[in-house]
């Protein structure tokens, strides 16, 4: 598993506006979750 991202070439998801670290590591995963709330 990659230490770091390469967010220069990856569209971020909408997790990438929460505040949780744990949903943050994901914003840059190609699915686009949605949190359970």
């Amino acid at each position: 598993m990659k230490d770091h991202i390469d967010k220069k070439n990856k569209k971020a998801n909408r997790l990438i506006k929460l505040k949780s670290p744990y949903l943050l590591q994901h914003a840059y995963n190609p699915v686009d979750w949605k949190d359970a709330r």
